[in-house]
């Protein structure tokens, strides 16, 4: 089982590489699918929420772990009238 300590969280924290996204209207509970959440999925709606997270982590996984350029470009796209701001450090 994995158990990450606190040396593991710094080594992400401190990362060279960083990519942020703001998505306005989105709240909390739109990373994930929770049946009985406290927390709101936002003002855009599980739907929009779940298309807007699922680009950005898949072009994300693709670009890191695949090598795909496409995806890469991805990231830096913004598609969406929802998305205010991208801001990717890794050049």
């Amino acid at each position: 089982m994995f158990n990450p300590g606190a040396n593991d969280f710094e080594k992400f924290e401190n990362a060279e590489c960083k990519t942020f996204i703001n998505v306005e209207g989105l709240g909390h509970a739109a990373f994930g699918d929770y049946e009985h959440s406290t927390q709101t999925v936002g003002e855009i709606g599980r739907e929009k929420a779940t298309i807007i997270l699922r680009h950005f982590l898949l072009s994300w996984f693709s670009s890191e772990f695949h090598d795909d350029h496409e995806a890469a470009e991805n990231l830096n796209k913004n598609y969406s009238e929802d998305i205010k701001d991208i801001v990717n450090t890794c050049g």
